[in-house]
């Protein structure tokens, strides 16, 4: 079996033939044979997701290939680990096959250059799966698959996961693409530093760092509504990575369709490629959720518990992720056992599904109330900061609260605008952020709807 390496490059050119140049590029180039073991092989692969994906669509393909040459073999095996024997010259080649640079799971994405913005912690693999977002998983697999599809746009609920799959697949891209660019950015930043480069007379700049990516993606699109210009430089980036073969992902809350104050060319644009829509986690991925979270917290929860939390926690996947923290927290300081009762108790604020109950006016009424002011002087136009302030809270807890729009928001405040309302909110949860006795205020408004 002195030249068994060299039979297999000439397999690996057989299966060329049978699958586009991409295809064969992602998947079939990068496998090498490691080890033979009585009749079985085993073949590396760059990762664990390649590993998974390679033996589900090609394994009986390879196996019958190898079978050609030698009849004894049995069965193959798939690793995304190299391993190195002492004999592994002696049972594939006479001559050792030079190196294989590929970057592997340990590697640390941010230490490339050529990869920026990267969470390598949300992978496939650590991506949990149900009904309510399989769709959206296999459709990203895929397109790890295909060069053809330059624009994504994938959008759902906040808290649903998006991110977690958008870098779970900006992670795979980088390893099987080692020599491509890879950006991930969120359009609020794009809109800042874009207005950073304006103002500094560094548009050149900001345009190279931006469009010189194979892959880009940019979240939360709804952020970028303030700014025109910037949507303007953002559809002109989309056309020319676009132009260039490369991709472009884009997410929000929202189809492109309903994001409001959008400029109608950057809607044509985003929404000219694939739309995927990631719906609200489902009961299943709850009960996942819950148990993932639990075993990194080494806390242990009963299934009844379990049951309970996934049924009855209406909100976002990144406030569950609170709500288990919290649990764990008070569980240990306190020593009480975890009940349901407990959970009502502790939870009693996160139980309840605000958007679907809670009106603009019963939070204009009772912020109105907590600063002895009338409820129509919140929709007045002055700045007196009596008002003004009052007026923000007002507007953070709607947009915190329910499911209205910022243009519903901005309506029943006197007709304020976009940028307004979006600056009211901000200026909310940065000063909550600096100020804990100003954040307890705001969280005591919370607390009594």
């Amino acid at each position: 079996m002195s030249n068994f390496n060299t039979k297999w490059n000439i397999i690996k050119e057989a299966l060329r033939s049978t699958m586009d140049q991409s295809t064969f590029n992602s998947w079939i180039s990068p496998l090498r044979i490691v080890e033979r073991k009585d009749n079985s092989i085993t073949i590396s692969t760059p990762s664990k997701f390649s590993s998974d994906w390679v033996e589900k669509n090609y394994k009986e393909i390879i196996l019958s290939c190898l079978r050609d040459i030698d009849a004894n073999i049995e069965n193959i095996n798939f690793t995304d680990t190299f391993r190195k024997k002492e004999q592994e010259e002696e049972n594939f080649s006479s001559t050792p096959e030079p190196k294989i640079k590929i970057r592997t799971e340990s590697q640390n994405l941010t230490k490339i250059g050529k990869i920026s913005g990267v969470k390598e912690s949300f992978s496939f693999d650590n991506l949990i799966e149900s009904k309510s977002n399989e769709i959206a998983i296999s459709a990203f697999k895929r397109k790890l698959l295909t060069d053809n599809m330059n624009m994504t746009y994938l959008y759902g609920p906040s808290g649903c996961g998006k991110s977690h799959l958008l870098h779970a697949f900006a992670t795979e891209f980088a390893k099987l693409n080692p020599s491509k660019n890879v950006k991930c950015l969120s359009a609020e930043k794009f809109a800042f530093e874009y207005r950073k480069s304006v103002k500094e007379n560094n548009t050149i700049g900001f345009k190279q760092s931006i469009r010189n990516n194979d892959l880009l993606i940019i979240e939360d699109l709804q952020y970028i509504i303030t700014n025109k210009a910037s949507q303007i430089e953002l559809m002109h980036t989309i056309n020319h990575i676009v132009e260039k073969n490369g991709k472009v992902i884009i997410s929000s809350n929202v189809s492109p369709f309903l994001i409001e104050g959008i400029n109608k060319d950057l809607i044509t644009r985003t929404s000219f490629g694939l739309l995927i829509d990631i719906q609200t986690a489902d009961k299943e991925l709850k009960e996942k959720f819950i148990e993932n979270k639990a075993e990194e917290l080494n806390f242990h929860i009963s299934s009844e518990i379990v049951d309970y939390l996934a049924t009855n926690f209406k909100r976002s996947l990144r406030e569950l992720s609170g709500a288990i923290s919290r649990i764990f927290n008070y569980s240990f300081l306190s020593g009480n056992d975890i009940s349901i009762s407990f959970l009502n108790n502790l939870l009693k604020d996160m139980f309840v599904d605000f958007g679907s109950k809670i009106e603009i006016s019963d939070i204009k009424k009772e912020v109105a109330k907590h600063y002895n002011l009338l409820t129509s002087e919140l929709s007045n136009v002055t700045k007196v900061k009596k008002i003004a302030m009052p007026r923000q809270i007002a507007i953070y807890l709607c947009k915190t609260l329910t499911n209205k729009s910022l243009t519903e928001i901005g309506t029943a405040f006197g007709g304020k605008n976009h940028s307004t309302i979006i600056h009211s909110i901000k200026k909310i949860e940065k000063l909550m952020d600096e100020n804990n006795s100003f954040a307890k205020e705001v969280n005591l408004l919370k607390s009594r709807f």
